[in-house]
C-alpha cells in the first residue's frame, strides 16, 4: 500500500490525517464485544479496490457486471446503467435465483427506502411494494400494517435460508430525518453536505439489535450464522497490500480492467454458539476471502447448480470455521447503545445559501426551457397553419396531443432512460450524451458540460408547454392569414416570404405572448437526490451472515447483514 496517502493527497481539500484513523474499541462496544467472544478474519478482502454498487454486486452475483456494448467492466458506481435508481436495471445471474431454483427460501430486509439489491432484475420482480413484500422486506416496521420485518421473523422462527440485511445508507425519508447506520465515513446527505456525519454508534445500535433478536430465540440462533462485514473499506488505510485475484469474467469477456486484484481489506465477523473464537484464515494454499467467499459457502452448504462466475467458483469456503461438539458459546451481554445522531445542525444554518442555490438553478432552468419553447413553437405553429392538412401537420398535432397526455415525471424517466442510457449503449460509447444529475460533471466544467447536464431536464419541461403554445400558434397565424390585408398584401405580389414573416407572424404573436405570460410559474422546489447508497466503513455494519441447521450455521451472504439456513455439517 506504498504510495496510497501521497495518492490520496493529491485529491482536491483532502485532508491526509482522515484516512489515517481508527475507532478504538469504545467507540465500537458491540463490535468489540462480538469480535471478542466469536470469529473474525484478517484475511478478508473487499472484491475489488472499487465503490460500494461493484463489491456489493460481487457479493450477490459474483461479478461486478460489465456493459456488453462496450465490453467493459463497471468500475464506478455512476456508470451503472440508470444509477442511482434501483429499478432492476441489471438482468444477471445471482444468488436469490440460484437458491429458488434449488427449493431454497430468502429474503432481503431493508431499513432505507429501498435496498440496493433491488437494482438486480430478479430481486427487482420479487419485490410486492403493496401486498406481502414478496421476498423484500422492511428490517423495522414503522408501522407496516401489510408485511412483517426482520424482527418478526427471528421472534417466529422464520427466517429462510438465506438472509440480507441492508442498513440505513442515508438521512432523507418520508417520514422526516433519519439517522443513518451504515457506518460509512462522510455526510448524512446523499449529496451534498449538510454538516452532519454519520455516526458510528447508529451502526452498533443496529448490530446490537439483530444480536439481540437472534439471542433471544436460542434453537434459531443455533443453526443461524451471523455474518458481519462492509462493501468496500471507505476510503480508510490499511497496510496489506492486495493480492491478485482470479477474474470474475472468462478470458476475453471484458478489455482493460478485468478485476484480477482485490481490494482493501475489510472487517468480517462471524456469529454463533458453534464457532472457533479467534481468528479465522482461510487454508495457506488458497486465495484470502472475500465477498465471493460467501456466495462459495452457500453453493457448498445448499448443493446450488451452476455458476455465477469464475471468482466464486475458486474462492474458498468457510469449511472448518464451525465446530459442531465444542460447547456453545455462552452469548455476551451487550445492552443496545444510543444512536448519538444530532441533526440539529441541520437547521442552525440560515436558509438563504439554499434558497439562492435553488432558486438560480431553477430561473436557469426555466430560462432555457422558455427559450427553446419559443424557437420549436414559432417554427411549429407557422408551418402547419401555412402548411395546413400536411403530412408534418398532421405529426404535430399527433405529437402535440401526446405531448398533453405524458405526465412531466414520467416523461423524465423516459429521457432518462432512453435519452442517457439507451443511446449510450446504441452509439457504443462509454460515456452518455447527456447526464441526468448534477449541473456539471465531478472536476469537469464548460459551456458543453453545463448543456450537457441542462438538456434532459429543459427538454422535461418544455415538452407540455411546446404541446399547448404550438396549437396556440397555429390557430392565432391561421387567424391572422385569413384576414383581409393578408389578402392584399398577396394580391398586390407582396412576396410570400414576405408576408408570412413580416406582416402574419407579428400579429400572430400577440395572443400567444399573452397566453406564454399566464403560463410561465416560477416555482421553487427543494429536490434532494437520491444517494449512492453505500455500503459501510471501517467498523462492521451487518453484512452477510448465514445459517445452518442442527449445530452447523448457515451463511448469510452479500453485503450488509445476511442470514442464511443449511441442513447437515459442512
Amino acid at each position: 500500500m506504498m504510495g496510497f496517502v501521497n495518492d490520496y493527497a493529491t485529491v482536491k481539500n483532502a485532508k491526509p490525517a482522515n484516512i489515517m484513523q481508527y475507532f478504538v474499541a469504545q467507540n465500537v462496544p458491540v463490535t468489540q464485544a462480538l469480535a471478542s467472544t466469536y470469529a473474525v478474519s484478517d484475511r478478508y478482502f473487499a472484491s475489488g479496490p472499487v465503490q460500494t454498487w461493484p463489491n456489493r454486486l460481487f457479493s450477490l452475483c459474483g461479478t461486478p457486471c460489465f456493459d456488453a456494448r462496450t465490453k467493459t467492466a463497471y468500475v464506478d458506481n455512476d456508470k451503472y446503467p440508470d444509477y442511482p435508481l434501483l429499478i432492476g436495471q441489471l438482468d444477471q445471474l445471482s444468488i436469490f435465483e440460484q437458491l429458488d431454483r434449488a427449493g431454497h427460501s430468502w429474503k432481503v430486509y431493508y431499513d432505507d427506502e429501498a435496498p440496493v439489491a433491488a437494482v438486480i432484475k430478479y430481486v427487482a420482480d420479487h419485490w410486492d411494494h403493496v401486498w406481502d413484500g414478496g421476498n423484500v422486506w422492511p428490517f423495522e416496521s414503522h408501522p407496516d400494517l401489510f408485511h412483517g420485518d426482520f424482527f418478526d421473523d427471528v421472534a417466529k422462527g422464520q427466517l429462510p435460508t438465506f438472509s440480507l440485511i441492508e442498513p440505513r445508507y442515508q438521512m432523507l425519508s418520508f417520514r422526516g430525518e433519519i439517522a443513518p447506520n451504515s457506518n460509512h465515513p462522510g455526510d448524512s446527505l446523499p449529496v451534498g453536505d449538510s454538516g452532519i456525519p454519520i455516526n458510528v454508534s447508529c451502526g452498533e445500535q443496529l448490530l446490537a439489535k439483530v444480536f439481540q433478536a437472534l439471542v433471544a430465540n436460542p434453537t434459531l440462533f443455533a443453526t443461524t450464522l451471523l455474518v458481519v462485514t462492509y462493501d468496500e473499506h471507505g476510503g480508510l488505510f490499511d497496510h496489506v497490500t492486495p493480492p491478485k485475484a482470479r477474474s470474475p469474467f472468462p478470458p476475453g469477456t471484458v478489455t482493460g480492467f478485468d478485476y484480477s486484484v482485490y481490494g482493501v481489506r475489510v472487517p468480517a465477523l462471524f456469529i454463533n454458539p458453534y464457532v472457533k473464537p479467534g481468528i479465522f484464515r482461510p487454508p495457506a494454499s488458497t486465495p484470502p476471502f472475500d465477498h465471493t467467499s460467501l456466495l462459495a459457502t452457500l453453493k457448498t452448504q445448499f448443493n446450488l447448480s451452476g455458476s455465477l462466475s469464475p471468482r466464486v467458483d475458486s474462492a474458498p469456503t468457510l469449511t472448518g470455521l464451525m465446530n459442531a461438539m465444542q460447547p456453545a458459546i455462552k452469548a455476551p451481554t451487550i445492552p443496545i447503545p444510543a444512536c448519538n445522531w444530532d441533526s440539529s445542525t441541520l437547521r442552525r444554518g440560515h436558509a438563504h445559501p439554499m434558497i439562492r442555490t435553488a432558486l438560480w438553478n431553477t430561473i436557469q432552468l426555466i430560462v432555457w426551457a422558455v427559450i427553446l419553447c419559443v424557437i420549436l413553437n414559432v417554427l411549429i405553429g407557422v408551418y402547419s397553419a401555412v402548411r395546413q392538412y400536411s403530412a408534418l401537420d398532421y405529426t404535430f398535432t399527433i405529437g402535440a396531443f401526446i405531448g398533453f397526455s405524458i405526465p412531466t415525471f414520467f416523461f423524465g424517466l423516459l429521457a432518462i432512460h432512453f435519452l442517457t442510457t439507451e443511446l449510450r449503449h446504441w452509439l457504443g460509447w462509454s460515456e452518455p450524451l447527456f447526464y441526468s444529475v448534477g449541473i456539471h460533471s465531478s472536476g469537469t466544467s464548460g459551456f458543453v458540460d453545463y448543456l450537457r447536464h441542462a438538456a434532459l431536464p429543459v427538454l422535461t419541461l418544455s415538452v407540455q408547454l411546446v404541446a399547448s403554445w404550438s396549437r396556440y400558434q397555429r390557430t392565432a397565424m391561421l387567424d391572422v392569414l385569413g384576414a383581409d390585408y393578408i389578402r392584399t398584401a398577396r394580391a398586390k405580389g407582396v412576396p410570400r416570404r414576405t408576408v408570412i414573416f413580416k406582416h402574419a407572424l407579428r400579429n400572430a404573436l400577440i395572443p400567444l405572448t399573452t397566453v406564454m405570460a399566464v403560463d410561465i410559474e416560477l416555482r421553487v422546489r427543494f429536490h434532494k437526490p437520491a444517494r449512492d447508497a453505500r455500503r459501510t466503513t471501517s467498523v462492521s455494519m451487518i453484512g452477510p451472515g448465514t445459517r445452518m441447521r442442527t449445530r452447523t450455521p448457515r451463511l448469510t451472504a452479500a453485503t450488509s447483514a445476511s442470514v442464511v439456513r443449511s441442513s447437515g455439517t459442512k
